[in-house]
C-alpha cells in the first residue's frame, strides 16, 4: 500500500446529543491504536508534504473545528487516555479569559451554551485558560478558524422568507432576521463581498408577506423592478478579509505565545482573495473539506479531510485505506463529485 497521503478527519463537537458521542469517539481512538496508527501534529504534516522530513508507515491527523467546550470534557480525557495527538481549530472572537469556568461535571446542555454567542456569551467554547492547559499538556495544538465563523448575504437572490425558526449561533445579529424579511442567499464570510439589502425593499416586502397575506414568490414578483440592495465597497470587502484572517491570527498568536501556522475555512469553503490572504499573512497549511489526498507540497494549501460519522471501527478502516493511498483517494474523489457534484465537501 502506498502509504504517502497522510488522512485528516475533520471532529466537530464530542457529545451525545451530537453526531459523534465520546463512546463513537472512543471506538475510533481505540482502533487507532491497535492498527498501529500514529497520530501526528502540524508540523509533522508540514515537513512531510515539503519533502523536509516523509513519513512512513501509518499516520493520521486528528482535526476538531471550532473549539467548542465538550471537546475539553469528552474528548480532552480520551486524547490523554490513547496518547493521541488533536489540532483544533479556535474562532479568534470566541476564545476568552475565564478563570471561573471550571466546571466539575460537563454542563447538561451544550446546545443552549453554543446559542448563547449570538449574544456575545461565549461560554459554549473553549476558554483562554482551558487552551492554555490542553496546549501545555502537547497533546493538543491550535490553529485559526476566522474571527467570528459567521455568515453574510452574498447576493439579491431570494430563497424565501424567514419564518421565525431558531437560529444557529453563527448567524450574526445585524442580519436583523424577524419574522417575515426575505431571506437573501448566505455564504460564509469569507466566500465573497457583501451584498447590502435596500431598507426600503426589506419594509415593503415585509409588509406585503404579512399585510397581504402573499407568499414569498408573489411578493418578490410584486417587487421586482424595486432594487433590492448593492453590493459592499470593495474597501470594506479589504478590511473584512483583514479582520477575519490576518487579525485574528495576531490574536490567536498572541494568546498562544507562538506561532499559529494552520487555519481552517468555516463549512470547508474559502474564496480566491482570502485564500491568498490566508498565505500573504503567514499561514502554512490551509484546511478544507475537500475529500482527496495530502502527499504533494502544492496540497499545503489545500489540506484534504473526511468528516467524522457516527459509525464505529468497520468504517473507520475503510476510510483511512482510501484516504492513505493517494491514488485511492483521488479516485474515490473523482467517483464521489460525478455522484453528487452539487456537494463536493461532503
Amino acid at each position: 500500500m502506498f502509504q504517502d497521503s497522510i488522512p485528516v478527519i475533520c471532529y466537530h463537537r464530542i457529545d451525545k446529543s451530537d453526531s459523534i458521542s465520546p463512546e463513537i469517539f472512543e471506538t475510533h481512538l481505540r482502533y487507532l491504536q491497535k492498527a498501529g496508527y500514529q497520530s501526528i501534529g502540524q508540523m509533522d504534516l508540514r515537513d512531510h508534504l515539503s519533502g523536509a522530513k516523509r513519513l512512513q508507515g501509518k499516520h493520521v491527523l486528528l482535526t476538531f473545528d471550532d473549539g467548542y467546550q465538550d471537546f475539553y470534557h469528552h474528548a480532552y480525557p480520551l486524547l490523554k487516555k490513547y496518547k493521541t495527538r488533536a489540532l483544533v481549530f479556535l474562532i479568534g472572537s470566541h476564545v476568552v479569559s475565564d478563570p471561573g469556568r471550571s466546571f466539575p461535571d460537563p454542563p447538561p446542555d451544550y446546545d443552549r451554551l453554543h446559542r448563547m454567542a449570538s449574544e456575545k456569551n461565549f461560554s459554549g467554547f473553549l476558554s483562554l485558560e482551558q487552551i492554555r492547559e490542553m496546549q501545555a499538556s502537547g497533546m493538543v495544538e491550535f490553529g485559526g478558524h476566522t474571527q467570528t465563523h459567521g455568515i453574510s448575504l452574498v447576493s439579491s437572490q431570494i430563497s424565501g422568507a424567514y419564518a421565525g425558526e431558531q437560529l444557529k449561533w453563527y448567524v450574526p445579529a445585524d442580519l436583523n432576521l424577524t419574522e417575515g424579511r426575505p431571506l437573501f442567499q448566505m455564504a460564509p464570510n469569507l466566500y465573497g463581498p457583501r451584498f447590502v439589502p435596500d431598507r426600503e425593499f426589506v419594509k415593503r416586502y415585509t409588509q406585503l408577506l404579512n399585510g397581504d397575506g402573499l407568499t414569498a414568490e408573489e411578493t418578490a414578483v410584486r417587487l421586482q423592478l424595486l432594487p433590492r440592495g448593492v453590493m459592499e465597497p470593495e474597501a470594506d470587502w479589504q478590511q473584512r478579509l483583514q479582520t477575519e484572517i490576518v487579525e485574528a491570527r495576531n490574536l490567536l498568536e498572541g494568546m498562544l505565545e507562538q506561532p499559529v501556522i494552520s487555519f481552517c475555512w468555516p463549512w470547508g469553503i474559502e474564496g480566491e482573495e482570502a485564500r491568498e490572504t490566508a498565505l500573504v499573512a503567514g499561514y502554512e497549511l490551509l484546511f478544507t473539506l475537500q475529500r482527496g489526498s495530502n502527499s504533494r507540497p502544492e496540497d499545503a494549501a489545500c489540506i484534504k479531510r473526511f468528516s467524522a460519522r457516527r459509525k464505529g471501527a468497520f468504517w473507520l478502516f475503510s476510510r483511512l485505506l482510501v484516504f492513505n493511498n493517494r491514488f485511492l483517494a483521488a479516485y474515490y474523489d473523482r467517483k464521489q463529485r460525478q455522484q453528487n457534484p452539487y456537494l463536493p465537501y461532503s
